[in-house]
């Protein structure tokens, strides 16, 4: 289960859909806190959502 999860965090991080992949990434990370490729994950999402909001001001 938690690697099915991990892949759907993935695909949704490769089509560009940051915010459905950061959802996912906190339900895995619920599962599995220390998760080293979770936690990456929830970094790239936030770094991407940060660039969003400094290119639209």
């Amino acid at each position: 289960m938690f690697k099915f999860k991990f892949i759907l965090i993935q695909i949704k991080s490769l089509l560009g859909k940051h915010e459905e992949a950061l959802k996912s990434v906190k339900i895995a990370l619920s599962i599995d806190p220390q998760n080293s490729d979770s936690l990456y994950r929830k970094a790239e999402c936030l770094k991407f959502r940060k660039q969003i909001i400094n290119n639209s001001s």
